[in-house]
């Protein structure tokens, strides 16, 4: 009988380890993503910092020499 039980806790085992995984990796999206008013993720924020750069276009503000 020692068979079943271990394989009952085998399972446990893997759906909590499952629910951790599952946990983080929505923790880490959430902080990395999100698109909540008037807060962002890293990854969003860093994203329109670089497309505020692009938009700018600095190059037209250089000067030829004459």
């Amino acid at each position: 009988m020692r068979g079943q039980s271990d394989s009952g806790q085998i399972v446990i085992e893997y759906v909590l380890l499952l629910v951790i995984a599952v946990s983080i990796a929505a923790l880490i999206t959430r902080t990395m993503i999100a698109q909540r008013p008037g807060e962002s993720g890293f990854v969003i924020t860093f994203w329109q910092e670089i497309i505020n750069q692009i938009g700018s276009d600095k190059s037209d503000d250089v000067v030829e020499p004459q």
